[in-house]
């Protein structure tokens, strides 16, 4: 769970994301052993101040976290954080 939004009223739009999600669910994240997050690198900002670690996954897809896996033929060199100092 990374977003909800809650439909109590019909023009109710609003998204919660992150830890406010769970929240609006009823559910305590920081009280749980392991909290599962599918998001790049979204998810720190929401989940940094209650979360000890970050577990970062290299799944099948459409991209990868991995950007040093990736070819950048046109990109201006040095690129971070590709070519770390």
């Amino acid at each position: 769970l990374y977003a909800f939004q809650m439909h109590t009223e019909p023009g109710n739009t609003k998204v919660l994301p992150g830890p406010l999600a769970y929240q609006a669910a009823g559910l305590a994240p920081e009280t749980a052993d392991v909290v599962v997050v599918r998001s790049a690198t979204l998810f720190r900002a929401g989940w940094e101040e209650i979360s000890r670690a970050a577990l970062t996954l290299d799944l099948p897809g459409a991209s990868t976290p991995r950007l040093d896996r990736l070819t950048f033929a046109r990109a201006p060199r040095p690129l971070y954080p590709v070519d770390r100092a």
